[in-house]
């Protein structure tokens, strides 16, 4: 894939992106132990987005794009600067969710930026790494 980035783009989720958000939801890692979704929790959650986005979690949400093709998306959360990024997994490992990261930064600058990333997350950690993120916290779960 030469010259990826010119052929990449941002856009902000509409309520059509919700099929889409729905499958990348449930393509991640089930290590992540992400609570399970229904089609139509998931329809909600990105109507409550683009319609009620002051009461929403996230301060903003985009898809991310290769030419036209839906392959990602990135999120900033409000009041924690807390960033998420997923990618579809043929375009994983191609510096794709690098770029996001980088244009979400771009377009929303802040002071700070929160991650979270899973142990096992070895890309991801490179990532975080490569700009300039320290760790500051530990966070230990308990399976019940």
């Amino acid at each position: 894939m030469d010259n990826t980035n010119s052929h990449l783009s941002l856009k902000l989720v509409g309520i059509c992106d919700h099929d889409f958000l729905f499958e990348l939801y449930n393509q991640s890692d089930k290590r992540e132990n992400r609570p399970s979704i229904t089609k139509e929790n998931n329809k909600k959650f990105v109507n409550n987005f683009v319609h009620y986005y002051k009461n929403h979690i996230f301060d903003v949400w985009y898809i991310v794009k290769f030419d036209q093709k839906n392959i990602g998306s990135v999120t900033l959360r409000k009041n924690t600067n807390e960033c998420g990024y997923w990618v579809i997994p043929e375009f994983q490992n191609k510096g794709i969710g690098s770029w996001a990261f980088n244009e979400l930064m771009k377009l929303n600058p802040r002071s700070f930026y929160g991650l979270v990333i899973h142990p096992y997350n070895k890309r991801s950690l490179r990532m975080a790494k490569k700009f300039g993120f320290k760790l500051n916290t530990y966070k230990f779960i308990k399976k019940i």
